[in-house]
């Protein structure tokens, strides 16, 4: 039994060179030289042409120190009519260099949110000192109306 396993590893080894060498042997197509062929001297070369299409990211379109809101998550069945976008401003931490560009955020207190964005679930926050404040009003005897007011922090 032993034997039969050990010429099958034997076996198995001299199948695995073969198909290394002949794999290394034949013209790839990517850097347009056989493997055996790549010295030192042209590395250079291949790695220019192996990366010479490799997008860079576009430029971002918020900065760190940005106040932005984030979109919410809505499921198929949500109302249509609440917001798509949340109260709470954030400010942007950090632009990560990625492809595509992601931002890391930081709540008002200055705690980090944990994950990236992506640019698309950020909206920048022209006022963030306003907020939204909802009361109510009664109409004669009918049901409560209510009426979305913004107000000022400041104020």
């Amino acid at each position: 039994m032993e034997s039969v396993y050990t010429q099958w590893i034997v076996q198995m080894g001299r199948l695995l060179s073969r198909l290394v060498r002949e794999y290394n042997a034949r013209r790839h197509r990517t850097i347009a030289m056989r493997s055996v062929d790549v010295t030192p001297a042209t590395s250079a070369r291949l790695l220019s042409t192996v990366y010479k299409s490799v997008k860079i990211a576009a430029l971002a379109q918020f900065r760190v120190e940005d106040t932005v809101r984030v979109s919410k998550y809505k499921t198929l069945f949500a109302k249509g009519y609440t917001p798509n976008w949340t109260t709470e401003v954030f400010r942007i931490a950090k632009v990560q260099r990625t492809n595509p560009v992601t931002y890391l955020l930081e709540d008002s207190r200055g705690n980090p949110i944990s994950g990236g964005f992506y640019e698309h679930e950020l909206l920048r926050a022209r006022n963030p000192d306003f907020y939204l404040v909802t009361s109510r009003r009664l109409h004669g005897s009918s049901l409560p109306q209510e009426n979305i007011k913004v107000r000022n922090r400041e104020k």
